[in-house]
């Protein structure tokens, strides 16, 4: 069967271990709003967004008996935060593993489609490879309210009706640029497409490449 495939998607695939969550108080977790960078889509590589380490938002830390800090309880809810290490293209972990991480909210990525299929629960997947790693990327296709103007603006379609037009047709082997939140789904790290731009020039891929060590 082709990797492109309209088929409905199995459940039953092995689950894959996610990096350990990061614990942050609630008013550190405010804080982290006074960043300008945090309000933007941050350009990274795959790896970056596999490595990632979701920010679970717990209650401050308070002193027990003994006086010693217990922090909050992970009560396992999604904060839509990850932070990210940067790993450049052609740079050592060990050049960088001492760098400060960067919180983001929204990702853009891009590479090579390497695997499409469409599930009947209104989803299309698709993996994206670029060098560094794949992940799948996610578009919802019950939503609605983008215009046809907004759909035709730069060859990006927007999210929801944009995306999902777009989407039904990238074909494996078509270079795309995704932009979304990351997800972490039944042991999974995925990214919830918001706009997708596919049969992109190659040559764009390697600006991306130099875009996304610098930011």
């Amino acid at each position: 069967m082709a990797a492109d495939d309209e088929v409905d998607d199995a459940s039953g695939e092995e689950e894959s271990a996610l990096p350990e969550r990061k614990r942050v108080t609630r008013g550190d977790a405010r804080r982290l709003g006074d960043g300008q960078q945090f309000w933007c889509t941050t350009k990274c590589f795959v790896r970056e967004v596999l490595e990632g380490r979701e920010i679970a938002i717990v209650d401050d830390s308070v002193e027990n008996s003994d006086g010693e800090l217990v922090h909050g309880e992970d009560e396992g809810l999604a904060s839509e935060m990850y932070e990210l290490r940067r790993r450049g293209g052609g740079v050592s972990d060990e050049a960088t593993s001492e760098e400060t991480p960067r919180v983001v909210r929204r990702v853009e990525i891009c590479g090579f489609v390497v695997e499409r299929r469409v599930r009947k629960d209104s989803k299309i997947m698709f993996t994206v490879d670029d060098g560094s790693g794949c992940v799948e990327c996610v578009v919802w296709t019950q939503d609605g309210g983008v215009s046809g103007e907004q759909l035709e603006m730069f060859g990006i379609g927007s999210t929801a009706d944009g995306a999902v037009t777009v989407a039904k047709e990238i074909r494996v082997g078509t270079l795309v640029r995704v932009q979304g939140r990351i997800r972490d789904w039944q042991g999974r790290r995925q990214i919830n497409v918001d706009t997708v731009q596919p049969n992109l020039d190659p040559n764009e891929e390697l600006l991306f490449w130099l875009d996304a060590s610098r930011s």
